[in-house]
């Protein structure tokens, strides 16, 4: 089984890298204790809530939404975690790389 932390507010997996300046996305870990010292570090330095969860917990949370393609105009279905993020099609940074 494996974990992620995930944000509470905002429902989303991805954390931004002060070394590669960019965000990561789904890290997960092997163990629940990983995940929730990771959630422990994070949360002290954050203002939003996070926590340590199975990765089969957060799909079940995280519904499929739908979004349209801005190339094509057809739709696209992804994580609603990951609407708005570096690989939403849907979002001129998708494009512009």
């Amino acid at each position: 089984m494996s974990f992620v932390v995930v944000n509470m507010t905002t429902k989303e997996t991805t954390l931004w890298s002060k070394t590669t300046r960019q965000y990561s996305m789904v890290k997960t870990y092997r163990t629940h204790a990983g995940a929730r010292n990771v959630a422990t570090r994070i949360n002290k330095r954050s203002k939003d809530f996070w926590v340590a969860m199975s990765y089969d917990d957060f799909q079940r949370h995280d519904p499929i939404v739908y979004v349209t393609n801005l190339m094509n105009g057809g739709l696209v279905s992804m994580r609603k975690s990951e609407v708005g993020g570096p690989c939403d099609p849907s979002t001129e940074g998708y494009w512009c790389r």
